[in-house]
């Protein structure tokens, strides 16, 4: 009986309504996923929210060296922790010069049983950082500068 009364109130006011204007239609930005790092590493964040690839032309430019790496660090055969103190240190210290371009070399593991690798950390750090207000993007590095072994980051400009 209840459901008949609810029913016969809501046609009753449906029927009083008239459609709103057209308006502009809005796409809706999708939200991206948040990715919580080792509790160690976490940064109050400013205005940039995530790390971004480095678009295609200038990631051609680089491989063509039209576009010249500022400075390279091998993090390679590293520990963890010693691994993200030298690519902290390095990376603070070129942008306080400048530079925009930087190659890193990690090795290609993703996983060694499965225990995480300086590849498979690098995003991280510098996403849960403080690191994420100096660097811009971040891409896989082309054959000639270590492929899969390493990655290209730019820098964002100083301020």
């Amino acid at each position: 009986m209840e459901d008949e009364e609810h029913s016969n109130i809501w046609e009753e006011y449906k029927s009083d309504t008239k459609p709103l204007k057209a308006r502009h239609k809005h796409t809706p930005v999708p939200e991206r996923p948040i990715t919580i790092g080792r509790a160690e590493f976490i940064w109050p964040r400013t205005d940039h929210d995530a790390l971004l690839t480095i678009d295609k032309p200038t990631w051609h430019k680089i491989k063509s060296k039209k576009i010249l790496i500022d400075a390279t660090i091998d993090l390679h055969g590293y520990f963890l922790e010693e691994a993200f103190n030298m690519l902290n240190d390095f990376l603070k210290n070129h942008y306080s010069r400048g530079h925009r371009v930087l190659l890193v070399i990690t090795g290609k593991s993703s996983f060694i049983q499965n225990k995480p690798t300086i590849r498979s950390s690098l995003k991280d750090w510098i996403e849960n950082t403080e690191l994420l207000n100096i660097v811009h993007s971040i891409s896989d590095a082309a054959d000639i500068h270590g492929g899969k072994g390493a990655v290209y980051l730019k820098l964002r400009k100083k301020t």
